[in-house]
C-alpha cells in the first residue's frame, strides 16, 4: 500500500479490521472519528503566505515545522485501533 510503513513503524502493533455485524450493518464501522491537519501559523509561514508561496511549498515547510498531516493523523487512529488501514488509505491523499 501507499502508506510507506516500515517494519520499525509497525513493531508489535496489531492492526484491526471490522468483521461487520447487524449493529454496524455489516460494514465493520460505526460512527465517525475525525482526523485533523492543523496548520499553526508563525511569522515565517505568515510571510510565505504574504509572498504567495505555493500550497506545496507551504505544506512542506509546515511539515518540517511539525505539522501532522491527515495521513499521519489517520495512522495514529490505526495504531489506537480506531480504524483500519484501508479506511485511512481511502480517505487521505498520498503525501509527497
Amino acid at each position: 500500500m501507499e502508506v510507506e510503513l516500515r517494519p520499525e513503524d509497525i513493531g508489535d502493533r496489531v492492526f484491526y479490521y471490522g468483521k461487520g455485524c447487524d449493529y454496524c450493518r455489516h460494514t465493520g464501522y460505526l460512527g465517525r472519528t475525525g482526523i485533523y491537519e492543523i496548520l499553526v501559523l508563525d511569522d515565517p509561514l505568515r510571510e510565505m503566505i504574504m509572498n504567495r508561496a505555493s500550497t506545496a511549498v507551504l505544506r512542506r515547510e509546515a511539515v518540517k515545522r511539525g505539522m501532522r498531516t491527515l495521513r499521519q493523523a489517520g495512522l495514529h487512529c490505526i495504531y489506537d485501533g480506531l480504524t483500519s488501514l484501508d479506511e485511512v488509505v481511502r480517505e487521505t491523499i498520498i503525501e509527497e
